[in-house]
């Protein structure tokens, strides 16, 4: 808690790639270019709930606390406002084995998340009794936890296909709380920093099958917490007030997803392997002028994307699909972009730096002998790996009139 006295791309591509393929069907590999290139056509994922799944596990810490709005005590001559708290990570989820059965009418089969808390986000100074005090920075976001889950079954058909994914299993970072403004002077508050994605590690050792577009075999995922963005600065005469900051947002975690048994996906993917970083917070504007034109102000800057994590995906079974541009195993890895550069107005502003992006990490995709992977949809491959570079933003100021930072 602050107490203050008053009296009166650059986003980075494909750093390293590699894929192995041994007594597959098809291989393919995807270099660098926006998130979207090869995943604009792939299905969404349908995910069932506690009732709709027959086994299901969320594990989610709990959020920060916002930061106290600025206060003034006129008997002390002293204004107080406080920053938010930092979420917390879930407890781990670790060597869970479980069985299924695939019972009849059920969405999905098993679903395990784990998610750390939210950052609170930083206190806001709007009091005219407390010129000159910035707004609060805002909390940091809690890490994923770490999730391991074996799936077991002595069953040789499943008695119903799930319509949406078999086993879904993911550890999500807390994004950061977003900083406080001021209009009284004051710099806006720094955003906080996004949670890291925990390791995801996922083996199948039995048969799913699945019936609709949105039903992956296996979906793991680590994500990173997104980095919070920064508060504004705006006063009705002139100074030197600067917008927030956004902050970074963090890495995912690595994921492996191993198949020993047999997945069969007729619309949809046998094996999906995903880590992305979170992007990072985007600056604030800052506007300290007379009329919009006399005075200045500076936008806060952006913040740096997060990276992906490292990605393997092995089969050891078989990997069955039919899906038009599917494959049957999937691994992808993602920086977060950066986060954009806050505009600033007057006759001199001055802009802010845009974040970076982050760069994709190292992706595996392995197939091993005496394993089947069987695709016959049209413009579908047996393998496929990925690793992109998130993309970056930049600077551009004008001396006179508006500055603001702009994605490439």
């Amino acid at each position: 808690m602050s107490r203050v006295r008053n009296r009166g791309c650059a986003g980075g591509c494909l750093r390293r790639h590699l894929a192995s393929l041994i007594g597959a069907v098809g291989f393919l590999v995807g270099l660098c270019g926006s998130h979207n290139a090869h995943a604009q056509n792939l299905p969404s994922a349908t995910i069932g709930n506690a009732s709709t799944s027959e086994y299901y596990s969320s594990v989610v810490g709990t959020n920060g606390v916002n930061g106290q709005d600025a206060t003034y005590d006129a008997a002390k001559f002293e204004c107080t406002i406080s920053a938010g708290s930092s979420g917390y990570a879930p407890a781990e989820v670790s060597a869970l084995s479980v069985n299924l059965t695939a019972t009849s009418g059920l969405v999905s089969g098993i679903v395990v998340n784990s998610q750390g808390g939210a950052g609170g986000w930083g206190g806001n100074n709007g009091n005219s009794g407390c010129a000159g005090v910035s707004g609060a920075d805002a909390g940091a976001g809690g890490n994923g936890g770490i999730v391991q889950v074996m799936l077991n079954g002595s069953q040789t058909y499943p008695a119903a296909a799930f319509a949406g994914a078999g086993l879904y299993v993911q550890s999500i970072g807390g994004d950061g709380g977003n900083g406080g403004y001021s209009t009284e002077g004051g710099n806006g508050g720094n955003g906080g920093v996004g949670g890291r994605g925990g390791n995801v590690t996922v083996t199948n050792d039995t048969f799913i099958s699945t019936s609709g577009s949105g039903g992956y075999g296996i979906w793991a995922l680590s994500a990173g917490g997104w980095g919070g963005s920064g508060g504004g600065a705006s006063y009705w005469v002139p100074t030197d007030s600067t917008g927030g900051s956004g902050s970074a947002g963090a890495a995912g975690g690595s994921v492996e997803a191993n198949n020993y048994g047999q997945i069969t996906t007729p619309q949809s993917i046998p094996i999906f392997a995903q880590s992305i970083g979170g992007n990072g917070g985007s600056g604030a504007s800052g506007n300290a002028s007379w009329a919009g034109v006399i005075g200045g102000g500076g936008g806060g800057s952006g913040g740096y994307g997060g990276s992906g994590g490292q990605v393997m995906a092995n089969n050891l079974g078989n990997l069955t699909s039919y899906m038009t541009g599917g494959f049957g195993a999937f691994a992808q890895s993602l920086g977060g972009g950066g986060g954009a550069a806050g505009a600033s107005a007057g006759l001199l502003a001055l802009g802010a730096q845009g974040g970076y992006g982050a760069n994709g990490s190292t992706v595996w995709v392995n197939s091993y002998s005496g394993s089947v992977i069987a695709v016959g949809g049209a413009s579908s491959a047996g393998l496929f790996g990925q690793s992109v570079g998130g993309e970056g933003h930049r600077r551009i100021c004008q001396w006179l009139g508006q500055c603001r930072g702009r994605g490439r």
